[in-house]
């Protein structure tokens, strides 16, 4: 039993089989242990507990497993937020990017500076989630999902090397965060110009 799926297309191997073969996981397994299964139907809710085993044929450790699990939910949920950053990149840029051509004539360059500064910006984030830096090295966003493949793909104790690698990309993934909530701040900041002036404003999530 998996946690919820990221949001994305599903994902096949190269030797799947139509109908047969699963999508790729894409949300971690979830611990061995007594879970509520609830269903509602017509206001009313049903309850059932569920007993997740682990297979008996693995011989890891509790303690590595949840060690496995912990990391593998760091990734998974900066995954989660990096695909909420995306598509707000993507929708703001094309908002941003339609705003002058609704401002009209006259003189509003101080407007239109704070627009290509927020442009530019939302530009800069998206450019340090998905392109490779330095060149040749996989994105932000691709080291993740690597990352959580590595970590889901069999049940032992992660490697020294690939808890430093996940610490390492979940740090570079909390600064890029960061810079975008200062910058939700500063398109707050605009959203209160446009509409003073009865202009759009910009929406996000």
């Amino acid at each position: 039993m998996h946690y919820t799926p990221l949001n994305v297309p599903p994902s096949y191997p190269i030797s799947a089989v139509v109908g047969e073969t699963a999508p790729a996981p894409t949300s971690p397994w979830v611990m061995p242990g007594t879970y509520t299964v609830k269903l509602a139907i017509n206001r009313k809710i049903y309850t059932r507990p569920l007993t997740v085993k682990m297979d008996p044929r693995v011989k890891t450790r509790t303690d590595a497993l949840i060690e496995q699990h912990d990391y593998s939910m760091l990734c998974y949920h900066a995954e989660q937020k990096a695909i909420v950053l995306l598509k707000n990149i993507s929708s703001l840029q094309a908002q941003l990017k339609s705003l002058p051509d609704k401002i009209g004539p006259g003189n509003h360059d101080s407007i239109r500076n704070e627009i290509d500064t927020c442009y530019f910006k939302t530009g800069m984030l998206n450019h340090l989630l998905t392109e490779g830096i330095p060149t040749g090295r996989a994105s932000l966003n691709g080291e993740l999902g690597q990352l959580f493949g590595t970590l889901e793909g069999v049940d032992v104790q992660p490697t020294t090397q690939c808890i430093a690698e996940a610490n390492s990309a979940n740090e570079r993934f909390e600064r890029l965060w960061y810079k975008w909530e200062l910058l939700q701040q500063e398109l707050e900041g605009l959203n209160a110009i446009l509409k003073a002036k009865g202009l759009p404003e910009l929406k996000w999530q």
